[in-house]
Parts: structure tokens; sequence; C-alpha cells
């Protein structure tokens, strides 16, 4: 069973030459150093709002991985815990990306409140992050983990887990929404400082739809000794102009 797209011609291009332009494009466009990472918090609105961000980070990861565990919260469906896809293949414009059904069952007979609600992968915050990973980390396999009434102790102790095998940990949040452009960088002012310092403390004056996201890879960095680096902040003003009512994102690795 296959996780079809449920948000190609919307959130990214439906055509994988489109993509592949896309990314060229963006690659030319400025310049960057790989560098060993561990983990990265990545952003998940359109491609023409926050996918210039959400790249700029995949193109500097230098490894390239086998293993990749994507979470992101739920926007749609709300359920206790998180649901961990068992699908065989997740598809993209680009080709299928294989799942790696050994550790998703691992970690769902692992971790009790993992289960597997199908409707719950319907979820943009994962998918719009397949088609980097199929054109930028070339023979990966991907768990997709979608969380949504979950407490951070138990997004620590997976990603953790995680963390101990040969895995690139990938975190999808947006962050304020829908405040004036000044409102907007005061409140993410607080998530940026909260990533750069691993600070729970100013965690909690942010606003992020993947909070707990955000501070489960904070505290795994501070257990784990991880540095965060190359945090990139841009809003949707960039690309719209309205500054009335913005939505923030950011980018962050950590290594």
């Amino acid at each position: 069973m296959s996780k079809e797209m449920s948000f190609n011609g919307m959130f990214y291009p439906d055509s994988c030459e489109e993509i592949k332009s896309w990314i060229s494009s963006v690659k030319k466009s400025f310049k960057f150093e790989k560098k060993e990472v561990k983990a990265a918090i990545v952003p998940h609105a359109g491609y023409i709002y926050s996918g210039e961000n959400a790249l700029s980070a995949y193109l500097k990861i230098k490894k390239t991985f086998s293993n990749i565990v994507l979470i992101g919260p739920s926007h749609r469906v709300a359920f206790s815990g998180a649901s961990i896809g068992l699908f065989d293949s997740f598809k993209t414009p680009c080709g299928e990306i294989e799942n790696d059904l050994v550790l998703a069952k691992e970690l769902k007979e692992k971790f009790s409140w993992l289960s597997f609600l199908k409707e719950a992968h319907n979820e943009h915050s994962t998918e719009v992050q397949l088609p980097f990973i199929k054109n930028i980390f070339e023979g990966a396999k991907v768990v997709e983990i979608v969380y949504s009434d979950i407490s951070l102790g138990n997004l620590v102790e997976l990603l953790d887990f995680c963390a101990k095998k040969d895995t690139l940990l990938l975190i999808s949040s947006d962050l304020s929404h829908f405040y004036t452009l000044d409102e907007a960088k005061k409140l993410d002012e607080n998530c940026l400082l909260a990533i750069k310092e691993l600070d729970l403390n100013k965690l909690k004056k942010c606003e992020a739809c993947g909070i707990m996201g955000i501070g489960a890879i904070i505290e795994v960095a501070k257990k784990r000794g991880w540095k965060s680096s190359d945090i990139k902040y841009t809003t949707s003003f960039d690309r719209s102009k309205d500054a009335s009512s913005v939505v923030g994102y950011a980018s962050a690795l950590f290594s």
C-alpha cells in the first residue's frame, strides 16, 4: 500500500520537472557550505512561501542518510498520541520513497502511544518534505510520524531512541500565524532564541504549530551535546507583501 499524494499542485508542484527546476534555481541563488548534521527543523507552508527557507537547510546537510525520521503536527485530525505510517511507500511527483517498515514497526511496538491512523497521514506538514527528501537524499527510506495530543516527554523519548540509529531527524513546524508583521517578529524571536540557546523556557513564549517537535529536538540536542546553527527566519510577507497577517517560518540545523 502506497501513501497517495494529497497536496501536490497546491503546496508544491505536481510536476517532477518543475520541482527539479525550482531546486536547481534556488541552489544557484545562494552560497552554502555542507556540514555534518544530526537533525533539522524545517517549515512546511507552500513552497512559494517557505520552500526556499526549507531548502536552504536541506542543501547544507552533508551526509546522505539511508533512513530519515520525519515528524510533524496534525492539522486536520485530532487524536491521542501519534500515528506512524505503515505504508509500503510514499508517492511524490518524482517517484516513490520506500518506507522503513522495519524501523516503523519497531517504534510502534516500543512506544505504546504510537498507532496507525491512516487518515492522520493526509497531512501537509510532513508531505511537503517528501519531494525534498526524494531529490536530495536519493535512496533514503522514510518513517513518517504525525502527532496530535502528545506529551513533550514522549516525543523526546522517541527522538532520542531514533538518534541512536543512523537516522536524520526532521522536525516540521511553522511559527506564529496571522499576526501583523511586527507582532509576528516579536513572537517569533522567542522561538529563534529558544532554538539558538536550546532553552525551553524561551520556547514557552513561542507560538508554533509544531512546538512539541521543536521542544523535543531541543531536549534531545541538550542531552546529546548537539549545537544548533544556520537558523534562518522568513515570513509570508517576503512573498505576499501583506504585513497585516503573516506566518513565520524557521529552519535550523543540529550537529
